[in-house]
């Protein structure tokens, strides 16, 4: 029997019931409830990460996404929400930096480039710099192939189907969901061990990454210590704050941006608004302020 004959007669959440793939079957019947703004169809959805997606997107309830374990799915969740809301500040709780630059562009905060300024790796700024000024011609100031190809292909494609998990517009006010197909965060088992194996490499980039990675698999913030470039050292720090809940990492951290940036993820982690009081700029502070309070109980 054809696929047309199966699908005849059927709604569209009936069509998407019929994919074999639970994934791509959650993802199908999550952008019918984004597109028709209904929070009864997220009900439909089988995966629990992606029903509490669904409605954290549906309602632009950014306490929800707190719930999501998966780091990868609570940052394609905090993407949504900032879409949905038009809140670029959401977009900072984004660990992801792919999910993060493209977030900023893609909820208000188009031209902004400063958004990019905590990017460390040369090739990735630029390519961030190129993403939020949509300007294509700085994708040829990209020395690294793969991501000169990369900011080709993100300029180049139609807003429904670029790499980041991305929303298009379906009538005014309405937007879908694209699934997310960044590489996976490392699992704690795949992460390298601490001491030996990250000290026994020559590389300085490649031991700075093996510390910082250390670090956030076991949330010790003394691995950072190792660290020896300052803006990865930074960083590290920020990472193990957000999965931690402590905001008091943060001090530590020189970068201004990499440090707001932190206190922003510890307070969001942490449902504790008292370290948004430290972040410089204000724009964090206030969208810090405010959601971080959403997610405190009896507020």
């Amino acid at each position: 029997m054809s696929a047309c004959l199966t699908t005849e007669g059927k709604t569209p959440v009936e069509k998407c019931g019929l994919l074999g793939n639970p994934d791509h079957r959650d993802w199908c019947i999550m952008n019918i409830a984004i597109s028709s703004k209904d929070a009864g169809v997220c009900d439909l959805v089988g995966g629990e990460d992606w029903k509490t997606s669904c409605l954290a997107a549906v309602n632009g309830d950014f306490a929800l996404c707190e719930k999501i374990a998966n780091r990868h799915w609570k940052d394609a969740c905090y993407y949504n929400v900032a879409q949905r809301n038009g809140d670029s500040g959401i977009c900072y709780a984004i660990s992801d930096l792919y999910y993060r630059s493209g977030c900023f562009k893609d909820a208000g905060a188009e031209g902004d480039v400063s958004v990019c300024d905590d990017i460390i790796e040369p090739n990735q700024m630029m390519w961030c710099y190129a993403k939020v000024t949509n300007d294509i011609l700085m994708c040829d100031k990209i020395k690294e192939d793969s991501w000169k190809r990369q900011c080709f292909e993100d300029l180049k494609e139609p807003p429904a189907t670029t790499t980041i998990s991305k929303t298009s517009t379906t009538r005014a006010g309405a937007s879908t969901a694209s699934a997310p197909t960044t590489t996976r965060p490392l699992t704690t088992s795949t992460r390298p061990r601490p001491s030996i194996v990250c000290a026994d490499m020559s590389d300085p980039v490649r031991k700075d990454m093996c510390y910082s990675e250390s670090a956030v698999s076991v949330r010790d913030r003394r691995l950072c210590d190792m660290v020896q470039n300052q803006y990865m050292r930074g960083a590290c720090l920020r990472d193990v704050a957000s999965s931690s809940g402590d905001s008091s990492l943060c001090r530590d951290i020189e970068h201004d941006k990499i440090r707001d940036a932190c206190y922003f993820e510890a307070s969001m982690a942490s449902r504790d608004p008292a370290g948004c009081g430290k972040i410089l700029d204000e724009k964090i502070r206030e969208s810090c302020e405010r959601y971080s309070r959403r997610g405190l109980p009896n507020q």
